[in-house]
């Protein structure tokens, strides 16, 4: 039955129930990589290729001392901490400030890289390799459905650090959870 979608499989317990005349099959399926989860759903979600916006500071509602102090960083994530909220691990997620604009999303991500590995990680604290040593950890205004709001000030420090050192185009996005 899966052999003609995803080749890399493991039966992890089968079973036959008498009584129901069905038989069920667990499996376990990799999520990430060739032959796996991600190489089937990720090409089917993405519509349109579109590269991450960018800010131009002259027109950013941050201070220019924030602003400098943003585009010296090394930062290696971002780190979206929605603890605080009622949220579902998915494999896509779409990152919002809060009048709706996209900021990151399926369709602004390579998607050899998301499919080989994932255009986000989930961690439950500081630990997940993909962070790094310098994250710009952000905390979630809000979650609707698979978007997680931002306010327009994090949506703005989140673009210009992100010109600096491409963690969104790289998915070194990390959901605190």
């Amino acid at each position: 039955l899966w052999n003609p979608i995803i080749r890399k499989y493991e039966i992890i317990s089968e079973k036959y129930d008498d009584k129901k005349g069905t038989y069920e099959v667990v499996i376990s399926i990799p999520l990430y990589g060739k032959d796996s989860v991600a190489s089937i759903a990720i090409p089917r979600l993405v519509s349109n290729y579109k590269p991450i916006s960018k800010i131009d500071p002259n027109k950013s509602i941050l201070s220019k001392e924030e602003i400098k102090s943003i585009q010296k960083s090394k930062f290696t994530s971002l780190v979206l901490d929605v603890r605080e909220s009622v949220f579902t691990n998915s494999l896509t997620v779409n990152v919002c400030d809060s009048n709706g604009n996209s900021i990151y999303g399926i369709d602004n991500v390579d998607m050899n890289l998301a499919i080989d590995r994932g255009m986000i990680s989930y961690s439950k604290n500081l630990d997940d390799p993909r962070i790094g040593n310098d994250p710009l950890i952000i905390r979630a205004e809000d979650i609707e459905d698979e978007n997680i709001i931002v306010t327009r000030e994090d949506s703005e420090r989140i673009l210009i650090a992100n010109q600096q050192n491409h963690f969104l185009e790289n998915c070194n996005v990390i959901i605190l959870y």
